[in-house]
């Protein structure tokens, strides 16, 4: 399994910087590069199960209009379509590292198995050092949002323009 201090940054990324009239600290940076090992270890497990996801919502229009985050975003989407979710539900918890949750993120809110998920780093803000040292010096929790699509065609033929 990937360990999440198993991304290299080039050097000066956890610097503050301005992008697009919006300044970004170097904590938000931190923030991101925990998301992007989250991500990294959800993509080793779907690749692993041939599992497919797309990225979604912000983080796909911030890959494409801004080749990474979008400056004042601060989370990280992926979107399955319902069989490959439940794959993923099914190998979830064989498969996560015990620095990492999974979480329904609107508990009781929809049926169980239609609820938007995500994978963690943790559910407070944690300042010890073995935390601050595994997640880039970051202390808060963040993680990776999965969110599931029911009735989506098979055959493209049936998409409605």
């Amino acid at each position: 399994m990937i360990d999440l201090k198993g991304l290299n940054f080039p050097d000066g990324y956890f610097e503050s910087e301005e992008r697009c009239g919006f300044y970004i600290t170097g904590m938000m940076k931190r923030l991101w590069a925990v998301q992007m090992n989250i991500l990294s270890w959800i993509d080793e497990v779907c690749r692993k199960y041939g599992i497919h996801y797309i990225m979604d919502y912000g983080s796909m229009l911030g890959a494409v209009r801004h080749s990474g985050y979008i400056p004042w975003d601060d989370d990280l989407d992926i979107g399955m379509l319902r069989s490959d979710y439940n794959r993923f539900m099914g190998v979830v918890g064989g498969e996560l590292p015990p620095y990492l949750s999974a979480k329904a993120l609107f508990p009781g809110a929809v049926k169980p198995k239609e609820m938007i998920f995500g994978i963690s780093n943790g559910t407070r803000l944690d300042t010890s050092p073995e935390f601050l040292e595994r997640f880039y010096g970051c202390p808060y929790s963040t993680g990776v949002d999965i969110f599931v699509y029911d009735r989506v065609p098979e055959d493209p033929e049936q998409f409605e323009y």
